[in-house]
């Protein structure tokens, strides 16, 4: 019952977080109309899924990390898996602000004008970053 209670209230958590995250992404966007600024719209869709990855992840990280074991951090899990990914969620910041060419031009269709492909990345790849913390063996 207390496990039960627990996810409960971390799903009203995320909940709440998914709600605030729209109002942020719309009040974003009509910024973004008005100003002609896209950085601001670009930071959001960058760093909302990662945080809302870490976020799904916290959940597990706090149940295991009760029984007070040593914790190292897996740097092959990070790199082989997490780098590729952040670099697929910081697609706009790659091509719009550096100016350098992304994935898309070497996939044609890869991106969508919505952006889905690089919340997907995000949300993985920060749900990546706070797995790859582990048990010490």
């Amino acid at each position: 019952m207390k496990n039960l209670l627990m996810y409960l209230c971390w799903s009203i958590v995320l909940i709440v977080l998914l709600y605030s995250g729209g109002l942020v992404q719309i009040n974003l966007l009509e910024h973004q109309n008005t100003t002609h600024n896209i950085l601001p719209n670009f930071t959001f869709s960058f760093l909302f899924p990662l945080f809302l990855g870490m976020s799904i992840r916290f959940s597990y990280f706090f149940s295991d990390r009760e029984r007070d074991k040593k914790w190292t951090f897996n740097w092959k899990k990070l790199l082989g898996i997490g780098f590729p990914l952040l670099l697929i969620a910081m697609g706009p910041f790659i091509f719009f602000i550096i100016g350098l060419p992304t994935i898309d031009s070497l996939l044609p269709g890869f991106y969508l004008s919505n952006f889905s492909s690089e919340s997907i990345a995000g949300l993985i790849c920060g749900f990546v970053v706070v797995d790859s913390l582990r048990e010490s063996k």
